[in-house]
């Protein structure tokens, strides 16, 4: 971006914030790709609501890996079925929805808007390489004092 010495340009150009709807309505109208990884607590509960997807452009495409009851999930169906109107997007990635499993003939699986995974997003065929490096580094951190990395409750900082 001109004058902020960010010549290759990877300086994000705008931020938002959750604390702030106008910041989140801003942050919906402008996304191609919203994705969520929120674990579930009493702040997330339903955070990606009715007014999010109506929020949201109408060609946008909603990922959900974090946790389904994150989403006012009959809010998305509405969004994901809507032809036009204010609440409409495009399409979904759902690795997790309320319940899990999604039970056979509910509306989603018959979407054509919409992808499900059965709660894998996180697995990979490196899956178990990397969580053996990961343990390593972790080892030899605790060794030197420090917190491990992807420690609960962000102990594992610098």
């Amino acid at each position: 971006m001109h004058g902020t010495g960010d010549v290759e340009g990877t300086l994000p150009v705008e931020w938002y914030s959750t604390e702030s709807a106008k910041s989140k309505k801003a942050f919906y109208a402008r996304a191609d790709v919203f994705v969520n990884t929120l674990p579930l607590n009493n702040a997330t509960k339903g955070f990606v609501d009715r007014q999010a997807f109506t929020d949201a452009k109408d060609d946008s495409v909603y990922v959900s890996i974090g946790r389904g009851d994150t989403t006012d999930q009959d809010a998305l169906v509405e969004a994901l079925q809507a032809e036009q109107g204010p609440l409409k997007i495009g399409g979904a990635s759902l690795d997790v929805t309320t319940p899990e499993p999604l039970p056979d003939g509910h509306l989603l699986w018959t979407l054509p808007n919409t992808i499900i995974s059965p709660h894998c997003s996180g697995v990979s065929v490196h899956y178990f390489v990397l969580a053996v490096d990961l343990l390593k580094v972790n080892v030899e951190r605790l060794r030197g004092g420090k917190g491990g990395f992807n420690a609960w409750k962000g102990k594992g900082e610098e």
